[in-house]
């Protein structure tokens, strides 16, 4: 456990479950199965696919456009997240596009992803990080991939 206090939209929550690897969060995989199939893909990506402790589960949905449904996953995902105690970095891949490590050359520089996330903002021990903007029915926000703080060396792994 570690203490680290988030506010998400409407949620918050002040302890959460270090993690590591795939067996610490079959539960909440399951749970987002669940939600997700068949429609959506989940793609898990970063520290939760190598053998060492992170603090969050990232995943990647992709699927077709349909911004309300993807809105309620998104927060539906969360929710799952700050109930169980593990924080769930949930994103929707608005172009599809995943970042692959094993393609990735140097020479390439950094390439810009669209995701969309639950809300447009999050708040981590009492700093707020804004980051979405409001677009056709989605919060939607890019990133530069990889991320300078280094990243996964793993390739996304596809859930269902």
């Amino acid at each position: 456990m570690y203490k680290r206090r988030i506010k998400y939209g409407a949620l918050s929550r002040d302890n959460w479950h270090t993690l590591n690897g795939l067996p610490s969060v079959v539960r909440e995989i399951r749970e987002i199965a669940a939600l997700v199939k068949p429609e959506f893909s989940a793609w898990l990506v970063g520290g939760i696919l190598e053998d060492r402790d992170t603090q969050d589960l990232d995943i990647i949905l992709t699927g077709p456009y349909r911004p309300e449904r993807i809105q309620f996953l998104l927060k539906e995902i969360v929710i799952i997240g700050f109930t169980r105690g593990v924080f769930i970095d949930v994103k929707y891949s608005v172009s599809g596009e995943l970042f692959v490590p094993s393609q990735y050359n140097t020479s390439y520089g950094k390439k810009t992803y669209l995701y969309a996330t639950y809300q447009p903002e999050i708040e981590i021990n009492g700093k707020t990080f804004q980051y979405g903007i409001w677009k056709d029915g989605l919060w939607q926000s890019t990133q530069r991939l990889p991320l300078t703080k280094g990243y996964s060396s793993q390739d996304p792994i596809q859930l269902f």
